[in-house]
């Protein structure tokens, strides 16, 4: 009896050791098929479902996946990263890491690699082998994915969602502009921006600005004739990069310049900001004015930005800076003995003061400084006139030149001219004269200001209906505003 117990027990023992090592055995088996493919399961807070990111024993050496600490309990994970967990599971941060916890994560995107630091491209939760231009999980910012894996690539390659071809660098999306190569046939192409477009005419290589090359159509075709001129805010000449713009390169600028309601935007863009600050700018003035016009130019990069500049106003007392600009570069007679008179005309803008210094030296300085500013306007009696908004801005250009150098007289001009304070009290080289006239007795008028400082050369005219509507004010918010927005 003791021994026909004893058999029993030994039988009961081994059927329950056998149905131990068989549920064992299924449950490494799910375990293993879900984990030994590379498709990349998206996990959240260490599981998926009924697994966790953690695998021991056979099923994960034969995954791959075993680190060190993977010696541990399987059930239960102290540390949770985020990333891909050997390339198949997205692990995405959490504090309840035990088997059977957390939600499937179905993100698309590139993500990390914990185990190993390799970046790789998931779909809805799920490992795919693609090739494009994919966005982060982390930060939305544009990568190059081969086969689903980041590839450090510089060159034009198709985007994912769209097909629409990009440039990168280092498989990182740039938002360049120029000539690129297009990796699948070597073919160059034009993008703008970072984007593929169909231009026609001259650019440079995307990193080689020096020489100018002609694209056709967004795609790059030799051509013998060469350019000069202004391109992308870079001077040129024959094709080859120049390193300054001189005045007579301040001056076509500014002509090119065209009438038009509308702010224009040459060599150069201005960020969103940008815009921002001068729509702002131009709205307070636009308040006070019935008419208004400007032209801005950076005198290193080229930018230029100009509204209504073909528009014609009267000059008012604008004109007195290039008039005696123009007494003092061509060292007139007795010119040092009429600082009194310059300095009440400049500083205080004294019409009589500047009446004496008309009738002395009459309107041949003023029109040979214009011919070097190929600025057209004609002086009436008294030494004043009417001109389009970039005549004025021209006539400063080679006023810069004269303000800028060691000239015969110079300082006569300096110590006299204003000089613009900013905010903070710190006084900046910002030479301007304005000028207003008003017509009595409505008290309509106009008022001008133009100037130049270290890389900058600008004009602003305008109407008024009332002098009395704090025309100063707005104007001030405007030139401060074309400042900011021209550097």
């Amino acid at each position: 009896m003791e021994k026909r117990a004893r058999t029993h027990a030994v039988i009961v023992l081994s059927v329950l050791i056998l149905l131990i090592s068989f549920f064992s055995s299924v449950s490494f088996g799910i375990f293993a098929e879900r984990t030994e493919g590379r498709e990349g399961v998206l996990v959240e807070n260490g599981g998926v479902k009924t697994n966790t990111y953690r695998e021991t024993d056979e099923a994960a050496e034969k995954s791959g996946s075993v680190s060190e600490t993977d010696e541990t309990d399987p059930e239960v994970v102290t540390d949770v990263p985020t990333g891909v967990f050997t390339e198949n599971v997205y692990i995405a941060d959490g504090t309840d890491t035990r088997l059977g916890k957390g939600a499937l994560e179905n993100k698309t995107g590139l993500a990390k690699c914990i185990s190993n630091g390799r970046w790789i491209y998931v779909e809805d939760g799920i490992f795919r082998q693609v090739t494009g231009v994919v966005r982060s999980i982390d930060n939305g910012k544009q990568f190059y994915v081969e086969n689903g894996y980041l590839s450090n690539v510089t060159g034009i390659v198709p985007r994912l969602l769209d097909g629409i071809e990009v440039y990168v660098e280092n498989g990182v999306f740039r938002e360049a502009t120029g000539i690129a190569e297009r990796l699948s046939d070597k073919a160059k192409l034009y993008v703008e921006n970072g984007v593929v477009q169909r231009y026609t005419g001259y650019t440079t290589e995307i990193g080689k600005e020096e020489k100018l090359v002609y694209c056709k159509n967004g795609e790059e075709i030799p051509v013998k004739r060469t350019f000069t001129g202004v391109l992308n805010g870079k001077k040129y000449s024959n094709s080859v990069l120049v390193e300054e713009f001189q005045t007579q390169d301040w001056i076509r600028l500014m002509d090119e310049a065209y009438a038009a309601d509308r702010v224009q935007v040459r060599n150069g863009t201005l960020s969103k900001e940008k815009w921002k600050t001068l729509r702002e700018a131009m709205k307070v003035y636009q308040d006070v004015t019935t008419s208004y016009g400007f032209v801005a130019l950076n005198t290193k990069t080229g930018l230029t930005v100009s509204y209504n500049s073909d528009v014609i106003y009267a000059s008012a007392s604008t004109i007195k800076a290039p008039y005696i600009a123009a007494i003092c570069k061509y060292d007139l007679d007795a010119v040092k003995t009429r600082e009194g008179d310059i300095y009440r005309a400049l500083q205080f803008s004294d019409n009589i003061a500047y009446g004496g210094l008309f009738l002395t030296y009459g309107t041949e300085p003023i029109y040979t400084f214009a011919k070097e500013a190929d600025s057209a306007f004609v002086l009436d009696e008294f030494g004043y006139t009417s001109m389009m908004v970039k005549d004025l801005a021209k006539l400063w250009a080679p006023m810069k030149e004269y303000l800028d150098s060691d000239g015969k007289n110079v300082s006569l001009l300096k110590d006299n001219l204003l000089i613009h304070t900013a905010a903070d009290g710190k006084t900046f080289r910002d030479y301007y004269k304005k000028g207003w006239w008003e017509q009595t007795p409505t008290l309509a008028g106009v008022y001008n200001c133009a100037g130049s400082g270290d890389d900058w050369i600008y004009a602003v005219m305008s109407n008024h209906p009332d002098m009395f509507g704090l025309p100063q004010e707005g104007q001030e918010v405007l030139i401060s505003a074309l400042s900011e927005v021209i550097h």
